[in-house]
């Protein structure tokens, strides 16, 4: 998709990935503006890898990204996202007895369920199996 809309073209350091990853984590810790989320990435050095990122985008990157690529890729990738069967979610929680599965909870089974339902989950396959 990236290659379709060419919206790395004009960017060296701060690219597509990096832009998705910058807007999510600011709508996720409900930042204001592209500079509080790159702020907030910037704290985060340590743990950036984890979202695939080899740096933080300097306040200015993300800046003139959020001005200057076009929306549609954004708007591509969100209608890629939505026709999915299913939201992407973490990988599946399983729980291990001596080393052996015996119990999965399937990851199109997390996403849109409480965490309280989940919960029981495991714990009824913590008490039946352990």
């Amino acid at each position: 998709m990236v290659k379709q809309f060419e919206s790395d073209q004009y960017y060296r350091s701060f690219k597509s990935w990096d832009h998705v990853v910058t807007m999510l984590f600011g709508i996720l810790s409900r930042c204001d503006s592209m500079i509080e989320a790159s702020e907030g990435l910037q704290g985060m050095r340590g743990k950036l890898n984890h979202l695939n990122l080899a740096k933080a985008p300097a306040k200015s990157s993300a800046g003139d990204g959020l001005r200057n690529r076009s929306n549609a890729f954004f708007e591509a990738l969100y209608y890629q996202l939505a026709a999915l069967p299913y939201l992407p979610s973490s990988p599946p929680l399983d729980l291990f007895k001596d080393g052996k599965l015996i119990h999965m909870i399937e990851r199109h089974y997390l996403g849109g369920r409480p965490a309280t339902m989940i919960a029981d989950n495991l714990v009824n396959a913590f008490y039946e199996f352990c």
